[in-house]
């Protein structure tokens, strides 16, 4: 059931919603990268130290589902004391997009399953706006390689994150030499190792 407030509604809804668009794959790439679908309030959210990425994301639900009212928050990390943005999206879009394939609830302990399309994308212009939000959102620069790296829990014998799978796949697609994914970090957190 959907919430009837003001705040969860959608004026002029777009239809049909199209995700193989270059908003649609930015959008994806954002919501599996550094955002997620709520386990039981299935509202998408987004998270950010960048204002600019969180509006740029804002708009891209916009232009994707239709137009609504949203308020990107401020918040303070305890931990590292460092400001970030947070968005929350209408109820209305989880449920459409758990509808058609999104796993909701923590990635760290889930392993989310991935939209199918997403692995048979041919157009690079695609591929590239999906995997530039990747690397902005999970992307990191070492000594001698460009990478991007996921948290997830440690399970006996569990496969690499299929979000870091995807993201191999299409880099592949482009002609990219990708080695992993691979174990970098073992540390301890609220749901394990």
């Amino acid at each position: 059931k959907c919430s009837g407030s003001n705040s969860d509604k959608i004026y002029n809804p777009k239809f049909p919603i199209k995700l193989n668009t270059k908003e649609g794959m930015r959008f994806i790439s954002n919501l599996y990268h550094d955002g997620g679908i709520g386990e039981i309030n299935r509202q998408p959210q987004y998270t950010n130290r960048s204002f600019k990425e969180v509006q740029e994301f804002l708009k891209d639900a916009q232009r994707l589902f239709g137009r609504f009212n949203r308020e990107i928050k401020s918040r303070i990390s305890k931990l590292s004391k460092r400001e970030y943005f947070v968005i929350n999206l209408p109820t209305v879009i989880g449920v459409i997009l758990i509808s058609i394939g999104y796993t909701s609830g923590d990635k760290t302990k889930n392993n989310l399953e991935t939209f199918k399309f997403l692995g048979s994308i041919k157009s690079n212009i695609l591929i590239r706006e999906y995997l530039k939000k990747a690397f902005n959102d999970d992307g990191y620069v070492g000594e001698r390689c460009i990478g991007l790296a996921q948290a997830s829990l440690i399970k006996d014998k569990e496969k690499p994150a299929n979000i870091l799978i995807l993201d191999k796949i299409l880099l592949e697609k482009l002609g990219i030499k990708v080695h992993g994914p691979m174990l970098r970090k073992r540390y301890q957190n609220r749901h394990g190792l």
